[in-house]
C-alpha cells in the first residue's frame, strides 16, 4: 500500500514534497483519476460512435445500390412508355385516315390524342394515298392460263341459300 501511495505521490504534482500526508496525496490524485476515467469513457464513446457510423455507412451503401437499381428500372420503363406512346400516336393516325368519321377513343391517352387533334407531326407516318377508283396495274393472276374465269366460278363470297 505504501508503494501505491509513493507512486501516486510521484504521479501528481505535489506542493508538499515527499512528506505529504496520505490525505493530501489522495486529494491531489482524485482529479487525476477522474480525468483518466473521463479519457477512457471518451474513448469508449468514440469507439461506439465509430461502430454506429460504420453500420450507418453499410446501410447507406445498400440503400444507394437499391436506389440505383430502381433508377435504372425507371429509366427503362420511361423509354418503353415513350415507345408505346409513339406507337399509339401512329395507330391513332392510321385509324383516323382509314375511318375518319368514327371517334377512336379507347382510353384516356387516345382521348387525349383526339382532343389534341391527332399526333404531333414528328410522329405522323406518311402512307400512300388510298385509291378508290379502278384497280391499276395487271389483273390479278388466276388459276387458268388464259386469264379468263370459267363460267360459274366463284367470285368473292357466295352463299348457297337456293339449294
Amino acid at each position: 500500500m505504501k508503494d501505491l501511495f509513493d507512486d501516486l505521490n510521484k504521479a501528481v504534482p505535489n506542493n508538499g514534497g515527499t512528506k505529504a500526508s496520505k490525505w493530501e496525496i489522495l486529494s491531489k490524485g482524485m482529479p487525476l483519476s477522474h480525468s483518466a476515467l473521463d479519457a477512457e469513457t471518451d474513448q469508449c464513446i468514440a469507439i461506439e460512435h465509430i461502430r454506429n457510423m460504420s453500420q450507418e455507412n453499410i446501410a447507406a451503401q445498400d440503400n444507394m445500390r437499391r436506389l440505383a437499381r430502381e433508377a435504372d428500372y425507371a429509366r427503362e420503363t420511361h423509354k418503353e412508355n415513350e415507345m408505346l406512346k409513339n406507337e399509339l400516336r401512329i395507330m391513332q393516325t392510321n385509324l383516323q385516315r382509314l375511318d375518319p368519321n368514327t371517334s377512336h377513343v379507347y382510353g384516356p391517352y387516345s382521348q387525349q390524342l383526339t382532343q389534341q387533334g391527332g399526333p404531333p407531326p414528328s410522329a405522323a407516318v406518311s402512307l400512300p394515298p388510298i385509291s378508290h377508283g379502278a384497280h391499276q396495274g395487271p389483273p390479278p393472276p388466276s388459276g387458268y392460263g388464259n386469264g379468263q374465269q370459267p363460267p360459274g366460278a366463284m367470285q368473292g363470297v357466295e352463299y348457297g341459300y337456293g339449294r
